[in-house]
């Protein structure tokens, strides 16, 4: 039987998931300091980074303000205006997720 790859679309709660835990190692963070900074719950942000819940845009909103990350990003996997040493953390661990 040979399997298919899905492309999952950036919007969908896996995919925003992947972003945010890449962008959590990017920051240097562990889960506890991230849903701290933010105001929710570490099961919450748990949640949000394995894409089993949808991240609201009040979270989305809350990193955005807190660390400056564009809601573009979050949502639609758009990272040309993360700023440049973020983004190239980012990068590197989401390449590492896929290796």
């Amino acid at each position: 039987m040979r399997m298919t790859s899905t492309v999952l679309p950036p919007h969908h709660p896996l995919e925003i998931g992947r972003r945010l835990h890449a962008t959590r190692l990017g920051l240097n963070l562990k889960s506890t300091e991230i849903a701290e900074a933010i105001g929710i719950t570490t099961q919450a942000w748990s949640q949000y980074e394995a894409g089993s819940r949808r991240a609201s845009l009040d979270v989305g909103l809350a990193l955005s303000n807190r660390f400056r990350i564009p809601l573009d990003w979050i949502y639609r996997g758009e990272l040309a205006s993360v700023p440049y040493s973020l983004a190239q953390e980012i990068m590197r661990h989401m390449a590492g997720d896929q290796a």
